[in-house]
């Protein structure tokens, strides 16, 4: 995706700066992700439920592929669950 944002320049001089956004669909990233060897000794093999709470009220957040929501639901459809739930404050 193709976004610009506004930079000032100076005083009287803004110009626009485009940026890409580069995004992929959670399980097509997994799939890709355990299919690389490389990649085995350090995976985190189950699903994180990660949230930030500020004023009282939690969010979401996403910094892995196990802790996107499409794995926490794929995790929680099987009998045996492995998850962690953070939260951070």
């Amino acid at each position: 995706m193709e976004y610009e944002v506004p930079l000032r320049k100076s005083a009287t001089e803004t110009v626009m700066v485009p940026y890409t956004v580069w995004v992929k669909d959670g399980m097509e990233w997994l799939r890709e992700l355990v299919r690389d060897p490389g990649l085995s000794d350090q995976w985190t093999w189950y699903a994180e439920k990660k949230e930030v709470v500020a004023a009282g009220v939690a969010e979401q957040y996403v910094d892995s592929p196990m802790s996107a929501q499409d794995a926490w639901d794929e995790e929680v459809s099987l009998s045996i669950m492995h998850s962690i739930f953070r939260s951070l404050y």
